[in-house]
């Protein structure tokens, strides 16, 4: 079984620097609770513009610890 933060690092674009992110995501109060929320949130931010290309996508670690998906 999956857990929150595995399926979020699926549906996350760039994946680098996984135990960063994962550290980000444990910083998190419940965030297996906010999972639905993050995943809209990276729904919501893969059709900007912004993210079309890869190199302004910010790692994961940076979404998560600044909340991106609010």
């Amino acid at each position: 079984m999956e857990s929150a933060f595995d399926i979020f690092w699926l549906a996350y674009p760039k994946r680098v620097a996984k135990i960063a992110a994962l550290r980000a995501w444990k910083r998190i109060t419940n965030a297996d609770t906010h999972l639905i929320e993050i995943l809209e949130g990276i729904e919501k931010w893969k059709g900007n513009e912004q993210w079309q290309n890869a190199k302004y996508i910010p790692y994961p670690a940076t979404f998560l610890n600044q909340r991106r998906w609010e």
